[in-house]
């Protein structure tokens, strides 16, 4: 994944969207609403995915200092 992180994403066209099954029909603005909605989403899937990821490290800080400290204790 560390290939990825300098990639640019570049931006779904209302032509590709329109690809998907059931979208072909799609007037250009309902297609560009769709396409911001799905960015938006996007975003804060990520954003919950990294809140989520630093709470994990997080605790696991603090489950391997805890253990330090009993172990500590035990000598």
């Amino acid at each position: 994944m560390e290939g990825n992180s300098a990639k640019k994403q570049k931006r779904l066209t209302v032509s590709e969207l329109r690809n998907f099954k059931g979208l072909t029909n799609l007037s250009d603005e309902d297609a560009e609403s769709a396409i911001s909605t799905l960015e938006k989403f996007s975003l804060l899937m990520f954003e919950m995915y990294k809140k989520d990821k630093a709470l994990k490290e997080n605790l696991k800080k603090k489950e391997n200092t805890l253990e330090e400290l009993k172990e500590e204790e035990n000598e």
